[in-house]
């Protein structure tokens, strides 16, 4: 019987920091990401209407009912377009590009601000950062070599 708790504990643990540790870490956007939307909030604020976006971000799943209710109880559509902002900036790297994408018809002005800039040389901050998610995809490959062993 104590083999069996045991078992089912260590079970509960896995799935419990793979859940709760190793996919929020992975699904983090980056810091150039965030970096852009903050530089840019100013213009995006001023110009977007959400609802020439939200669709396709729905779409795309990366927006929920839930957070779709939130941005349009906004009164208005500054505030809208703030509050889609505090939540994109809480998803993964898939959602920016999702973002840029919806914008690319009724805002090519936005798209080309959102532009990342390749030619620009990685900052040491940037390299650490990529170790740190690389040390969360090792993780997470570890973790699903243990928990299929189980």
């Amino acid at each position: 019987m104590y083999v069996e708790d045991s078992c089912r504990h260590k079970k509960f643990l896995h799935w419990f920091i793979f859940n709760f540790i190793i996919i929020p870490a992975v699904e983090v956007m980056s810091a150039e990401h965030k970096d852009l939307l903050t530089v840019n909030r100013v213009e995006i604020v001023e110009d977007l209407l959400v609802d020439d976006v939200l669709n396709l971000l729905r779409s795309k799943m990366v927006f929920d009912l839930g957070d779709t209710e939130l941005i349009k109880a906004e009164k208005t559509s500054r505030r809208q377009a703030e509050k889609l902002l505090d939540l994109l900036d809480k998803k993964s790297d898939a959602a920016f590009y999702y973002f840029r994408e919806s914008l690319e018809e009724p805002y090519p002005h936005l798209v080309e601000l959102l532009q990342d800039n390749l030619k620009r040389p990685r900052a040491v901050s940037d390299m650490r950062e990529l170790t740190e998610r690389g040390e969360c995809f090792l993780e997470l490959k570890e973790y699903k070599r243990l928990t299929t062993s189980l």
